[in-house]
């Protein structure tokens, strides 16, 4: 019996220094794969960052260009609407009073 005893002792300190090389290495190893986690993470944060900064920049410029836009269609429709005032006007003329205007413009711009 005290043979049992005496060789569950041994392999017990035999195992001891096994364990704690196991658990240490075991440690690195959690250790390397929290560090390679925070890297990846830290990487993944800086590209979200230069994301939501570019759609930032986009959304501004669509802005600028929905502003540019809403500005040409409002002079596209006042250019529209004088010239249906000038069609309607022409329109309106006889032909004598057409005649006229047309050689009085050309008059004054041989004069100019």
């Amino acid at each position: 019996m005290k043979k049992y005893l005496m060789a569950i002792g041994i392999v017990a300190l035999a195992s001891i220094p096994l364990h704690l090389l196991l658990y240490n290495h075991n440690s690195k190893t959690s250790s390397a794969t929290q560090d390679a986690y925070k890297k990846l993470k830290a990487e993944r944060e800086k590209q979200l960052k230069e994301y939501d900064a570019t759609v930032s920049m986009l959304t501004d410029s669509i802005a600028t260009l929905n502003e540019q836009l809403t500005y040409s269609e409002s002079k596209l429709t006042e250019i529209k609407n004088k010239r249906n005032e000038k069609t309607l006007r022409i329109n309106k003329l006889t032909t004598d009073e057409l005649s006229r205007a047309i050689t009085n413009n050309y008059k004054e711009r041989i004069i100019d």
